[in-house]
């Protein structure tokens, strides 16, 4: 077949589409791809059934159970957002749950957020070494998010080869033994599933870690890393909180706001962040990142209609500045827009190509693409 290149939707459509269909011993969590949309998804059924668990955790808001349940209906019905904020509501109440942590990675995934996916599903396969469902999800995640990265192909392949152990039983094992020998041929080099050359060891492009703050617990970002400092290319990278410390002794107080602000953001503090930035702004209006980071911090405040239109600003100004239309695409999933996100992402591909290979804007075009076909 040569090096013909095979996608990886393709070659994965079924198993991550399907996922596990769980008999014991394989665990509990749910697949990462629910259901297609049935008509009646935003029925008065599914708004009474949500109103009653909303509630129930009104009047008793540390009830673990009613809010899996509620995570669980909007992951159902594809509100990825809303099941992304139960789920880390039930993990601040039970930090050890495997089966919110799961879930919890499953719709950052569907958010647009493989990195914080994989580190949630690694978390539970070390609090479990024995969770199939981890196992399964980590390595469906792998190859999705970085299918040429050949190092992801084969910690990838070594746990669906770890889950096949797990459970020899399961319905699915023929499939993910054809999709095992497939990742074997890439790893080879014989086939492409992706675009570009394979990335070996020795040179893979280092590829920015995510805005979380941790794994679990606090504020966390669904965002996928830090845009560059400056312009739309590639620039220099801040390790988290250390902006402040480098100042100069004679800083002014406007570049030490400005530094409060963007440490603020990778650090997960978005209201902190967000007056920072506004007390920057004031000074200098016409700075950029810090803008973009005013609007990022919008996006993590819930404000996602106020985020979408800063972004807007933003772009009105430098109508290239890649890291706007990055994290406006960002700001149209939070808002349950993917139709808009695609198509932000798409402009944002055709704009500054190297830019949107550095931070996986392909990756996260297709997620966007899938859920908004899901709802035609």
């Amino acid at each position: 077949m040569g090096s013909r290149r095979q996608t990886p939707a393709a070659l994965l459509a079924l198993l991550l589409w399907q996922g596990c269909q769980p008999p014991p011993p394989v665990g509990r969590a749910a697949d990462p791809t629910p259901p297609p949309p049935t008509a009646n998804t935003e029925s008065a059924e599914l708004l009474r059934k949500v109103d009653q668990l909303e509630k129930e955790l009104k009047d008793r808001p540390k009830n673990f159970a009613v809010k899996m349940a509620l995570g669980r209906l909007y992951y159902e019905n594809e509100r990825f957002v809303d099941a992304a904020r139960m789920f880390r509501l039930a993990l601040d109440e039970k930090p050890d749950e495997n089966e919110a942590r799961k879930l919890l990675a499953n719709s950052l995934f569907f958010l647009g957020n493989p990195d914080t996916a994989i580190k949630l599903h690694e978390e539970a396969l070390a609090a479990n070494p024995n969770d199939s469902d981890a196992m399964f999800f980590l390595g469906a995640i792998l190859v999705e998010s970085r299918p040429m990265d050949v190092e992801s192909l084969k910690r990838a392949q070594g746990y669906w080869k770890r889950f096949i152990l797990q459970a020899p039983t399961h319905p699915r094992r023929k499939e993910l033994e054809e999709q095992i020998a497939v990742l074997d041929r890439a790893i080879k080099g014989e086939i492409s599933l992706g675009r570009g050359e394979p990335q070996r060891a020795g040179n893979q492009q280092q590829v920015p870690e995510g805005g979380e703050q941790g794994a679990m617990g606090g504020s966390k970002s669904f965002e996928g890393g830090p845009p560059p400092a400056g312009g739309g290319g590639a620039g220099p990278q801040f390790k988290k909180g250390t902006r402040v410390p480098a100042l100069a002794v004679n800083a002014t107080p406007t570049e030490k706001k400005r530094a409060e602000a963007l440490d603020a953001l990778d650090e997960g503090r978005f209201l902190d962040a967000r007056n920072a930035a506004e007390a920057v702004l004031q000074a200098s209006p016409d700075d950029l990142e810090v803008a973009t980071a005013r609007a990022r911090s919008l996006v993590q405040l819930g404000e996602a209609e106020n985020a979408i239109r800063a972004f807007g600003e933003v772009i009105k100004k430098r109508p290239n500045y890649a890291p706007a239309w990055h994290y406006l695409g960002m700001a149209h999933m939070m808002n349950n827009d993917a139709k808009r996100a695609a198509q932000t992402w798409k402009d944002l591909m055709e704009m500054d190509p190297a830019y949107a290979q550095q931070f996986r804007i392909p990756q996260r075009l297709q997620v966007a693409e899938r859920m908004a076909q899901q709802k035609q």
